[in-house]
């Protein structure tokens, strides 16, 4: 229920928060993410009615590198689609689609993309986000917040791609 200005009635509020929980985001619970994926994997795997694909060391240490912007639901969401698309007999990094953060490249936890390593990339691959995010070797949803945050502008007379 709200109030004709928009804000939760702190009746009701404190009503329904009689327990408040607070869950630490994945990229902070590392040692959990491995126990999590398996789990995840096995569940899937019943709801389609396959076996479960076992994790390859790579894709487990992907897994256990990455940031988890989305937390619990991108993990379910990369596993659920390697788990349907994939034709081979383990889980590959390539089947999660995420960039691998685990090697000395550049990493999403470093500002040290600036916007001249960003804009070269960008002008390389003709301002198309998707390649240059992989060149770098970092997710879409990265490369586009660095250049918002960067404040990096499309130059005048590029479509979209």
């Amino acid at each position: 229920m709200r109030q004709a200005d928009g804000r939760f009635r702190q009746d009701l509020y404190y009503r329904l928060a009689v327990v408040c929980l607070t869950i630490p985001p994945l990229r902070l619970r590392r040692a959990d993410l491995l126990s999590l994926a398996h789990l995840i994997v096995t569940q899937i795997a019943n709801a389609i009615g396959k076996a479960p694909k076992p994790l390859s060391p790579r894709a487990e240490e992907i897994i256990t590198n990455y940031e988890w912007p989305g937390n619990i639901r991108e993990l379910k969401n990369r596993l659920e689609r390697a788990m349907v698309l994939s034709a081979n007999q383990q889980i590959q990094p390539e089947d999660l689609d995420l960039a691998d953060t685990s090697s000395s490249g550049p990493t999403m936890d470093q500002d040290s993309d600036g916007p001249e390593q960003i804009l070269n990339n960008l002008r390389e691959y003709g301002w198309n986000i998707s390649k240059a995010a992989r060149k770098m070797g970092v997710p879409r949803h990265w490369l586009r917040y660095r250049i918002s945050k960067l404040a990096i502008e499309r130059p005048a007379g590029l479509r979209r791609n």
